[in-house]
């Protein structure tokens, strides 16, 4: 039934709908958050909270809401008496100030439910909500939305947070206070919820159905706080389109100023780079020159020389030794250009791994009998398996067989 009354709104509707309730004297918020889609209203999410800045920890956050209050503040009534807004108030307030207070009535065929609330109050409460970021776009007093929930119900006693509703042929009957903390949970319309959330959900779908014929001097305020809620949120999108289009034309004058500056900006970076060429390509001339001097004078003093020493080496090198590595004269530090090449003069270093570690001795020994062997270094021997080890020696020549 819910779904054929859908059309009152457009989909993708969201209703953020809040009961702001006493329970024992304390402060209590129940909320529902009510997603319409397309055929259908979903009840996506119901929380509570002790007080209003708590709304903000609620997700997804809270920017605006109907607001049901059912606090010591609101007064109800039940009246056999019906017809005109006037004969009910006059036959149940008779002496009601109507321009300190707001009423709402829900009529069924045979009697009127009347909720009253000082107007200082409700506007208090509204001005509390908006400092936390919350716009109030409708205000309802006590349980008479319930009364939207009567024909999903059958005859049945619904209870809310504050008050046991009864329902009969689909209209409400009776009105009490709740005197025990029950909490039960009703399935209505497929929509699961419990009892201390009722009333937010017929508040929510009195938004969306606009079933529930609902009268009252608070309806001209609702319908001010509706239009003050769209002015603020129509403002904000024209701002955000405004500073979007300003950004637009400021990037758009900022490329078309910044044209032909650029074009002059290349022109005279090609300038300089012309400018500067010859004297690159002579510094660039030098640095060639000077590499291939260091490159002449390495191949012309230490090619001969490094191959007779690595043949000594080799000669004398035992079946049980082998080299991973053998580098004359190695470099320091990695080449960098423009950085001077700096090697370990007089120096051979050699890496690999040795089976028999008498032999390895031996072979080492036999390297320092070298006429051009200086000094021997074992840097490193360690045992990686049981009849291996890894080894690593610096071999020193002297000073005539560097020259």
């Amino acid at each position: 039934m819910i779904a054929r009354l859908l059309s009152y709104r457009p989909l993708g509707t969201k209703i953020y709908s809040l009961e702001h309730s006493d329970q024992e004297g304390t402060l209590c918020i129940q909320g529902v958050v009510v997603h319409q889609k397309k055929e259908e209203i979903d009840l996506t999410t119901q929380f509570t909270v002790a007080t209003i800045k708590e709304l903000k920890t609620v997700s997804p956050p809270v920017k605006k809401a109907r607001l049901t209050l059912t606090t010591e503040e609101v007064l109800l009534k039940q009246s056999p008496q019906t017809g005109t807004d006037t004969e009910i108030i006059a036959a149940t307030y008779p002496n009601l100030d109507l321009d300190a207070f707001y009423y709402q009535i829900l009529q069924t065929g045979t009697q009127s439910y009347i909720a009253i609330c000082r107007k200082a109050y409700v506007e208090e409460l509204i001005r509390a909500y908006r400092v936390q970021g919350i716009y109030i776009e409708d205000v309802s007093l006590g349980v008479t939305n319930i009364g939207v929930l009567a024909p999903y119900c059958g005859d049945t006693q619904l209870y809310t947070q504050t008050a046991v509703v009864g329902i009969r042929n689909k209209e409400v009957e009776f009105v009490a206070e709740k005197e025990a903390s029950v909490v039960e949970t009703y399935e209505i319309e497929s929509l699961r919820v419990p009892s201390t959330h009722t009333l937010p959900l017929a508040t929510a779908i009195r938004a969306i159905t606009a079933t529930a014929t609902i009268t009252g001097n608070l309806e001209d305020r609702n319908k001010n706080l509706t239009r003050v809620y769209q002015e603020v949120a129509t403002f904000k999108k024209i701002a955000q389109y405004g500073i979007g289009v300003l950004l637009v034309s400021l990037l758009i004058n900022f490329f078309v100023f910044n044209s032909n500056y650029k074009q002059w900006q290349s022109l005279q970076e090609t300038l300089q780079v012309y400018t500067n060429q010859q004297e690159s390509i002579k510094q660039q001339q030098t640095v060639v020159a000077n590499k291939e001097a260091i490159v002449k004078s390495i191949l012309g003093t230490g090619f001969s020389k490094s191959s007779y020493f690595m043949d000594q080496l080799i000669y004398r090198i035992p079946s049980t030794v082998l080299l991973n590595t053998c580098m004359y004269q190695p470099l320091r530090k990695t080449i960098h250009p423009g950085k001077p090449i700096h090697i370990d003069q007089g120096e051979i270093r050699i890496s690999g791994t040795a089976i028999d570690k008498q032999d390895f001795t031996n072979w080492v020994a036999a390297i320092e009998g070298l006429d051009f062997v200086r000094k021997t270094t074992i840097i490193s021997y360690g045992v990686q398996q049981k009849n291996s080890a890894d080894f690593e020696l610096i071999i020193n020549l002297t000073d005539d067989a560097t020259h």
